[in-house]
């Protein structure tokens, strides 16, 4: 037997590792007129959120039915407010929703006897519920496989989003990424979380958001950030878009005619044979920014809560 075929036996063969170390989907959060008046908010801003679609297989290759990325993970939080939610990416459900499932288990102890008191939970509270339930979540996962190789083993490692108002009306943004530690998005007022988090993260930034921008504004930044995040394997085209408002219990979807203007002037951008533009060439034309923001206008009023209509 030669050298060559002695070495293949010499050495142990290397154990095979996962190439993906995220969740292969995308899902963006962004504060929109965030104003304050004397440490406390308006009550006129609203949070956008925006994700791709995850899809059921069934038992087939035929998707069954869309499934929705947004959990709610604290619905009763008083007259007037707005619950908190939870913008997840995973590659299993499971982990993200057994996450979920924790928090609301710790919450009905610790947060909503203070609700029904009509005490408003602080922001703190529930990022600090947040990290208790996801390690909690993740050492379930580990004991549940720990039978199998450390080569077969599943990672532990869906992304979220925690959106809602603080007890001071102000719009709070935390991601929770596989660490299981909340991270404050107040000073940039948006984050994403996903395979393409940091694309959209640059393009966002690229763009000069802004929580004090206006609505049709940052709803057309997402929707910027979520098309170039499409270049990923595993984030699909298709996808929802909700606005998070005082005075609503639930997410607004934004209706189809928004979501058909902002693919317009999309299109329109970057239909150019000149790929390489400056921003100011890239920006929307005044024409296409009324109609955006007529659009926004007739659905969302003047900003007012309560006023989104759909």
């Amino acid at each position: 037997m030669s050298v060559l075929g002695l070495s293949r036996y010499r050495y142990p063969r290397r154990r095979k590792r996962r190439w993906r170390t995220g969740a292969v989907t995308i899902g963006l959060a962004a504060v929109a007129g965030r104003r304050r008046v004397q440490g406390r908010g308006t009550g006129r801003e609203a949070i956008v959120l925006m994700s791709d679609r995850e899809y059921d297989w069934g038992d087939g290759l035929k998707a069954v039915s869309p499934i929705r990325k947004l959990r709610g993970l604290l619905q009763r939080t008083g007259k007037g407010r707005a619950g908190w939610f939870t913008l997840y990416t995973a590659d299993d459900t499971a982990q993200t929703h057994r996450v979920v499932d924790l928090f609301r288990e710790l919450a009905r102890d610790r947060l909503e006897r203070d609700v029904l008191k009509g005490n408003v939970p602080t922001a703190r509270a529930v990022y600090l519920l947040a990290e208790k339930s996801y390690a909690a979540a993740r050492k379930e996962w580990r004991a549940a496989q720990g039978h199998l190789p450390r080569s077969d083993q599943d990672e532990f490692a869906p992304g979220h989003l925690i959106c809602g108002y603080d007890g001071d009306r102000v719009p709070a943004i935390y991601s929770l990424d596989k660490d299981g530690v909340a991270r404050s998005q107040h000073e940039s007022g948006y984050s994403a979380v996903g395979i393409a988090e940091n694309v959209a993260r640059e393009r966002l930034q690229w763009l000069d958001l802004q929580p004090t921008d206006p609505l049709p504004k940052v709803l057309y930044a997402c929707y910027d950030a979520k098309r170039r995040a499409e270049g990923f394997v595993g984030v699909s085209k298709p996808f929802y878009a909700w606005v998070l408002v005082l005075g609503r219990e639930q997410p607004v979807r934004v209706p189809p005619a928004v979501l058909g203007q902002m693919r317009a002037i999309y299109d329109a951008l970057y239909r150019s044979t000149r790929p390489f533009l400056s921003r100011q060439q890239r920006a929307p034309s005044p024409a296409d920014w009324r109609r955006l923001e007529a659009r926004v206008t007739g659905w969302f009023g003047d900003g007012a809560p309560g006023r989104p209509r759909g």
